[in-house]
């Protein structure tokens, strides 16, 4: 099989796995929050987990659907920010190591491809964050080319070691983020650009354009 008929299929794979997996996460989210608005319940605490674990669940699998699915489809930039904060959230909840966004997207919209390169830029350098940190996310096009911008800075910051391995190396993927890393090239050949790493002692950016 072609590597891009591989790809594709991973694609659709991974839009079949989130699917079936988003309604029934709901569904324990929303009986959560029912059974808290009725009263029920005498484990408020446990009931609050549920509910939180749930949705942060929710949050994830909506990530992962768009980062990673099968999608021909352009996005808005604010329904894109909006998933980034919520797979942020879902990633600190009770937690002493926070992330935050800094969002610098001047285009009202991104085509599919761009936003999944997107997507998966920010979840590198969310990886590269082992203690918590800012994520700066910026991007343009000029004609029709693609310029996008992510910055990983935080105490420890350090691209993963397979990251590390597939972009900067060039080595051939071997595990779960390896292959991310290869898709973040993949994507970007097909944007017509290439992906550049910097790395600093306090801050990682990865540029495409």
């Amino acid at each position: 099989m072609e590597s891009m008929e591989a790809l594709h299929l991973a694609e659709l794979l991974c839009s079949r796995i989130c699917h079936d997996l988003s309604g029934p996460v709901g569904a324990a989210a929303a009986g959560a929050e029912l059974i808290a608005e009725l009263g029920g319940g005498e484990d408020g605490e446990t009931l609050e987990l549920v509910s939180s674990s749930a949705s942060a669940a929710s949050a994830r699998l909506a990530y992962l659907r768009a980062a990673f699915g099968y999608a021909t489809q352009p996005q808005r930039s604010q329904v894109l920010r909006t998933l980034i904060e919520k797979y942020f959230g879902s990633l600190t909840q009770g937690a002493l190591s926070p992330l935050a966004l800094e969002w610098r997207i001047t285009e009202a919209e991104l085509t599919a491809d761009a936003s999944r390169l997107m997507l998966n830029l920010v979840m590198t350098a969310r990886d590269a964050l082992p203690r918590g940190g800012v994520v700066v996310v910026d991007g343009s096009r000029t004609n029709n080319l693609w310029n996008i911008n992510v910055i990983a800075r935080g105490e420890g910051v350090k691209l993963a070691e397979e990251a590390h391995d597939v972009l900067v190396d060039g080595a051939t993927a071997t595990g779960p983020r390896g292959a991310q890393a290869l898709l973040l090239k993949i994507l970007s050949a097909r944007l017509g650009i290439s992906i550049l790493t910097h790395i600093e002692e306090s801050s990682i950016k990865l540029t495409v354009g």
